[in-house]
């Protein structure tokens, strides 16, 4: 049986929360959601534990790279799992000194990351990371230098919102599908809300550019291969109160060089 996990980026779910309010662009090749249901709890369950998005956004020609992984996975470590990782690396038309392969390096790259990145502010360098997508006074993404504090700042916070997820692959195996429940355990004050959904493959062995010089058998954790929603996240437009749920059913394509078991 194939080990097949899927997660979605609960905190991923504020991203809008910005002054500036740019309106919703779909960026989507198809039409991936297979439901959209909203409802209202009587007994709202107890909020689950605090976990922390960390998102490294990396390149394959990016000397400092796997720099920034290997703190990426000491921070899960000393976190206990409580920082879920994801590594976003962008297509060659953002960055290139940074991101094209240069027919030498692994070609890891994904479209949609740029799509992402524009939206939200484009970094002028890498290694960066976000963390829970939030703005600490200078922009969305930061050096990795600082990911400890800004990740153990966000621990600390509570959750109003509970998340659970089902998956199945269809009998061909060709496509997932992702079932996401939303429960808001508390009233929001923030109403522009979106959620978001992509898959991230482990242990991709490749070549990577390192310090030191070029990593034949680099080993790459937590790459973002697709998402099954909007690359900004889609938009939840109703109203967010103690005891709302969300559930809403997406497809997903899986491309058939992917290690299924090391999905996730």
């Amino acid at each position: 049986m194939m080990r097949f996990k899927i997660f979605a980026i609960v905190t991923a779910l504020t991203l809008m929360g910005c002054e500036e309010e740019p309106p919703f662009i779909d960026l989507s090749e198809e039409q991936r959601v297979l439901k959209d249901t909203s409802y209202i709890l009587s007994n709202v369950p107890a909020a689950q534990p605090k976990n922390v998005l960390l998102e490294d956004i990396s390149g394959v020609n990016c000397v400092n790279c796997p720099d920034a992984a290997t703190k990426a996975e000491e921070i899960k470590t000393r976190t206990s799992g409580k920082t879920i990782v994801a590594t976003l690396i962008p297509d060659k038309a953002l960055l290139p000194e940074f991101t094209d392969p240069k027919n030498i390096f692994t070609d890891l790259m994904q479209p949609k990351v740029n799509q992402l990145l524009n939206f939200i502010g484009n970094p002028n360098g890498l290694p960066v990371g976000m963390i829970n997508r939030g703005d600490y006074g200078n922009g969305f993404t930061m050096p990795f230098q600082r990911w400890d504090g800004h990740v153990d700042d966000e621990l600390q916070l509570a959750t109003t919102v509970n998340l659970e997820i089902e998956k199945e692959l269809s009998s061909d195996g060709k496509d997932l599908f992702i079932n996401i429940k939303a429960t808001y355990t508390d009233d929001q004050t923030d109403q522009d809300q979106n959620i978001s959904v992509y898959l991230v493959e482990n242990d991709i062995v490749g070549v990577q550019k390192g310090r030191t010089g070029t990593i034949e058998d680099y080993v790459f954790q937590h790459v973002v291969r697709d998402y099954a929603t909007n690359a900004v996240g889609d938009p939840i437009n109703v109203n967010l109160e103690e005891g709302r749920v969300i559930e809403r059913d997406y497809k997903l394509a899986l491309d058939p060089t992917w290690v299924t078991n090391n999905c996730e």
